[in-house]
Parts: C-alpha cells; sequence; structure tokens
C-alpha cells in the first residue's frame, strides 16, 4: 500500500507538536525536527495564502530558540535571518489579503507583529 504524502497542514502542525517536545523536555533535536518539517511544510504546496501564512510564522518562530541553544555565531545569524524573512514574508501575505477586505475589518492579527519584533530583538541581541 502506497502512503500519502503529509499535507502542508499536517507538517506545520507536526512542527508545532515538535517544538512542544522541544520546550517539554529539552531536546534540540526535537527543534531541528520541528524546523526541518515546518521547512517541508512551506515548500511542499501552495495552499490557501493564510495557510501558507500560518506556516511561514510557525517556521519562524521556531527558528529563534535554536540560536539560544546551538551552533556557531554563523549558524545563529543565519536563522535568526531566516526568521526574520518567513515572518515579513507571513505578514505581507497577510496585508495583501487585507487589501482585498474592506477597510473596517482588520485581517492581520497584531501576534504577527509581535512575533517579527521578537525576532528583530533577537537579532539585536546577537549582533
Amino acid at each position: 500500500m502506497a502512503h500519502k504524502k503529509p499535507s502542508p497542514r499536517n507538517l506545520g502542525l507536526l512542527g508545532i507538536a515538535l517544538v512542544c517536545k522541544f520546550h517539554a523536555t529539552g531536546a534540540v533535536e526535537a527543534l531541528d525536527e520541528a524546523i526541518e518539517a515546518s521547512l517541508k511544510s512551506i515548500h511542499s504546496g501552495v495552499g490557501k495564502s493564510s495557510d501558507l501564512s500560518k506556516r511561514l510564522i510557525t517556521l519562524g518562530n521556531t527558528l529563534p530558540p535554536r540560536t539560544q541553544w546551538k551552533g556557531t555565531r554563523e549558524d545563529m545569524l543565519r536563522d535568526i535571518s531566516d526568521s526574520i524573512h518567513h515572518l515579513q514574508r507571513a505578514s505581507r501575505i497577510m496585508e495583501r489579503k487585507g487589501d482585498n477586505q474592506s477597510a473596517s475589518r482588520t485581517v492581520k492579527p497584531v501576534g504577527y507583529d509581535a512575533n517579527l519584533a521578537y525576532a528583530l530583538m533577537t537579532r539585536y541581541d546577537i549582533l
């Protein structure tokens, strides 16, 4: 019997579950697996733009903790730069979605900017 490829959404959810495992156990390998699953989730299919933005947020939020746990300074800078890129991309997706909505309705959750602010502060601390 052939196995179906996991959907981008399920890969994103796997990434979230692995981040929870990292926080519960401190196993850095779980964080690496979470990043790998999250990367696959954004590369395995386009999906709806809001779904993609959620998967980008998951990936963007998974990278900063790794800067505190492993790697060289170059690895840390690469991870945080990638995080900022993914978070900015997620924010742009939601802003474009908002352009198609009525002006009275806010589409982008406030948390999108808070996630980006955290990544930017982390980069500042590394530099």
